[in-house]
């Protein structure tokens, strides 16, 4: 909501139109959010468009959720026109995950946390505000927000880094919140760095063609360290989402045992003088 107000404060002086898009989980009762937001529409003379996404409960449901968002997000800026997506997060969020994921021995790809922006045209403005901020200017504007139930609930993960793990880690060293989303930084902009030096290197070397890559074996490192960022380079040419580190730790292994591997959505195969890589259906 502090999102919305100040994108559509801004809205005269940057020549932007902005479009409210709400998505409804049906997971829980959403009158309560939907009487908010219409009524702050109602109020800007904002357009809202309204989705609803059934999604069933289950196993891996925060990630199946942010899945369905993101593909209905990308499909009403398709129909509204929009250039960009923006959405709320910050810098509270940005800690979060970043401590979710070192907790899983993330790399260094996945330590940089939630982008600034992405290549579907996602933008977070808010990243570098941490929440207590936010509630402050929503005070400041008389913003009138709805808190998510969920949020409170124990069973998800991120919650209990929320409420349990980061204020315990906080009382013992003070600032770990910031420190956490400086990582986050940090590790973009290294693998910013990477990227363009396996491009660099790599690029006019390698054989583009449809849903396949062709990469000389003389540039190909066999550990997994120097391995990670042509996989992710890889990837990223192709379209494909972004490997874990136990993903690429699969393609290193089929490098030494000159094996293919498939690996969500990407079969690479070690083809004498060339590691080839081809996008296709996960098995």
């Amino acid at each position: 909501m502090v999102l919305w107000a100040l994108l559509d404060a801004l809205g005269p002086s940057l020549g932007h139109r902005l479009t409210v898009a709400h998505l409804d989980h049906g997971l829980q009762p959403d009158h309560a959010a939907q009487a908010v937001i219409a009524a702050r529409a109602h109020e800007t003379g904002c357009n809202l468009v309204t989705r609803s996404l059934r999604l069933s409960p289950g196993p891996a449901l925060q990630a199946r959720a942010r899945t369905a968002r993101y593909a209905a997000l990308a499909e009403l800026a398709g129909t509204s026109g929009a250039d960009a997506i923006a959405t709320a997060h910050h810098a509270d969020d940005q800690a979060e995950t970043v401590l979710m994921r070192a907790s899983r021995g993330a790399g260094v790809g996945a330590l940089a946390g939630i982008r600034r922006r992405t290549t579907a045209g996602v933008v977070r403005p808010l990243l570098s505000l941490d929440r207590a901020t936010l509630r402050a200017v929503a005070a400041s504007l008389e913003v009138q927000w709805w808190e998510d139930p969920s949020n409170a609930r124990p069973d998800y993960q991120r919650n209990r880094m929320r409420h349990e793990v980061l204020p315990a880690l906080s009382a013992v060293a003070p600032g770990a919140a910031r420190g956490l989303t400086r990582t986050a930084d940090n590790a973009a902009g290294h693998t910013e760095a990477m990227a363009f030096w396996v491009a660099s290197a790599v690029a006019k070397h390698a054989v583009h063609e449809g849903t396949q890559l062709r990469i000389p074996m003389e540039l190909v490192p066999r550990s997994l360290p120097a391995l990670a960022p042509l996989v992710h380079w890889a990837t990223d040419q192709l379209g494909v989402p972004a490997l874990s580190q136990a993903a690429v730790r699969q393609v290193c292994n089929a490098l030494r045992t000159g094996q293919q591997c498939n690996v969500h959505g990407l079969a690479v195969t070690p083809a004498g003088d060339a590691l080839n890589f081809e996008a296709c259906a996960p098995k």
